[in-house]
């Protein structure tokens, strides 16, 4: 089980990812990638996630958000639970469509968008499935580019701002950088996340590992600057350091 499931964080920042059961499809065909889509917006406005970016493939699916209110797992809960229902309505099924719950990965700050975005925006690419991410329909990277269309809950704004300058500067940017990795594949950024579920510097791995021994019930609700705070207090170093 994921720290996502286990411990709700307010104004948390999370990759989420799940596959299908036994790696099988959770899209067979347009229609499905649009009630996916459609779900996700749903969820995304109900629950008020800003979402920075998304990419839906044949058998999985990325996220890249931010949850101002503890209920991510809530939230994934529906989008999951409504999309297998109306999959397998539509397919005549029956059973899980997903291998199980979602895993989360907490992410220290938006020190690492870029990276992060950049990474689900390649997944079709790196699968084969696209030849340039920014004709995929089914992820966030055209919005980057062309926001026209874009929906209200992608936060594409928040990270081009990392670049600083003026928007236009910093798309041109971005699309350099996405460039970059198409010619030559970046490492995965969550390859460095310790145990797991944790991506960020060692006083802050410290600090989410004496939170989870911590936590008495499914329901505790922590702040992400409660978790810093603590971290800054136990460590004696000055917060601006640890952020």
């Amino acid at each position: 089980m994921s720290i996502a499931e286990r411990f709700p964080v307010e104004n948390g920042l999370f990759h989420v990812t799940n596959r299908g059961v036994d790696r099988r499809d959770i899209v067979l065909d347009d229609h499905d990638r649009k009630t996916w889509l459609r779900l996700l917006d749903r969820n995304a406005t109900r629950c008020g996630w800003r979402v920075f970016a998304f990419a839906l493939l044949d058998n999985h699916f990325h996220l890249y958000l931010r949850t101002p209110q503890a209920n991510l797992s809530t939230g994934m809960r529906d989008f999951e639970g409504g999309y297998a229902t109306l999959f397998n309505r539509r397919h005549d099924r029956e059973g899980h469509l997903f291998q199980s719950r979602f895993h989360g990965v907490i992410v220290e700050n938006d020190g690492h968008s870029w990276e992060l975005t950049r990474y689900v925006h390649l997944n079709s690419f790196r699968a084969g499935l696209a030849k340039d991410p920014f004709q995929d329909r089914w992820n966030s990277y055209r919005h980057y580019l062309n926001p026209d269309r874009s929906p209200d809950w992608l936060d594409w704004r928040t990270v081009l701002a990392e670049f600083g300058g003026t928007e236009s500067r910093a798309r041109l940017a971005y699309k350099q950088f996405i460039d970059s990795g198409i010619a030559q594949s970046p490492p995965n950024p969550l390859d460095a996340a310790v145990d797991g579920w944790i991506l960020g510097n060692q006083e802050f791995v410290a600090q989410c590992r004496v939170w989870r021994e911590k936590a008495e019930t499914p329901a505790a609700t922590v702040s992400l600057q409660q978790v810093l705070d603590a971290a800054a207090l136990a460590f004696e170093t000055p917060l601006e350091h640890i952020i």
